[in-house]
């Protein structure tokens, strides 16, 4: 956990903090995203937020503008999931570093134009330099292409690939939890129980399942007693 010192500092809403000047929350530049790009990004952060449901320290974001130092514009990242641990949770504009006073602990990148031509499969540089323990580049292949996922581990201030297990899977012992690549999701289990974490719209359906079970329990209850209440009524009724 963060030292009380630092806690000071933490706020839900981290942009009510005064800061020196006003920093953008977008970016000018167009990005581009396909039905690929976008399973896979919802995917992954609906399971992470599924998973850290109730854990109040930890934050799960998206496409938020990551600043690493008060006035440098230069290394500025936009991942499309984060996770910070050891933090509040809360809306913000962007995560700023310096007030948060760490950077986040987890940072994936889905690719929307491969691996070997995307600007962001350079980003492991600037997670790198930034501090991120670990970062994920993922490629769902959605032009084709076999889908491919890298891992780096931030080891004495250097990224370290990440080999994936038996499984195919590449585990996380920060989150405590495994990735793997399924077509154009991604895949997420939970490494101490062994179960696999469904994402928002898996959580839906199972429980659309569950509801029509439960109605179709309900109407066939009420034609057994409807039943049960004629066969009686045949019964008492007077030869």
């Amino acid at each position: 956990m963060v030292s009380d010192q630092m806690g000071e500092q933490k706020l839900a809403k981290p942009w009510q903090r005064e800061v020196p000047r006003q920093y953008p929350s977008s970016s000018d530049v167009p990005v581009g995203e396909n039905t690929f790009h976008s399973s896979a990004v919802i995917s992954l952060r609906n399971a992470l937020e599924h998973h850290f449901s109730n854990s109040p320290d930890v934050f799960v974001s998206g496409r938020l503008a990551i600043w690493l130092e008060d006035g440098n514009e230069a290394d500025v990242m936009r991942p499309d999931v984060i996770v910070a641990l050891d933090t509040l949770r809360g809306e913000r504009q962007s995560y700023y570093v310096w007030v948060e006073g760490k950077p986040p602990d987890f940072a994936c990148d889905v690719l929307s134009g491969g691996i070997g031509d995307s600007w962001r499969w350079n980003n492991w540089k600037l997670a790198q330099g930034m501090g991120v323990r670990e970062y994920v580049a993922y490629d769902p292949g959605y032009n084709g292409s076999a889908c491919r996922m890298k891992m780096y581990r931030l080891e004495d201030s250097e990224y370290v690939e990440v080999v994936p297990n038996e499984r195919g899977e590449f585990e996380s012992p920060i989150l405590g939890l495994g990735i793997q690549p399924d077509g154009d999701r991604l895949r997420v289990r939970d490494l101490a129980s062994g179960k696999s974490i469904p994402s928002m719209s898996e959580l839906s359906r199972e429980l659309q399942s569950e509801q029509r079970a439960r109605r179709a329990e309900a109407r066939a209850r009420i034609e057994a007693e409807r039943r049960v209440a004629a066969l009686q009524a045949l019964i008492q009724s007077p030869s």
